[in-house]
């Protein structure tokens, strides 16, 4: 289960990511600014984007490997195929 928690201001925002696998609890804080927003997701709320985020992170890597403190715009850098797959994943998110 992800659950997502804005933790900061409006812009740069802050969100608190709890993620729960089996009886782990991983935690981790994502910073994204308005930007990025709304380049990748402007259709869907800030908190659909960061759970796309983590499913698109989840489906690539474990848990523990994912850094407890990052900034969304890096996501494309560090996986290229992150803007192609987000529609995907946009589509699964629970808060539209």
């Amino acid at each position: 289960m992800i659950i997502v928690t804005r933790i900061g201001p409006a812009w740069p925002s802050s969100f608190m990511v709890e993620v729960s696998s089996a009886d782990l609890l991983f935690e981790y804080c994502v910073v994204m600014d308005r930007i990025t927003f709304d380049t990748l997701a402007a259709d869907y709320s800030t908190e659909a984007l960061i759970e796309a985020t983590f499913r698109f992170l989840l489906d690539r890597v474990p848990n523990a490997d994912i850094r407890p403190l990052f900034e969304l715009a890096r996501m494309a850098r560090d996986f290229p195929d992150f803007e192609a797959e987000l529609p995907r994943y946009l589509a699964m998110s629970s808060k539209q």
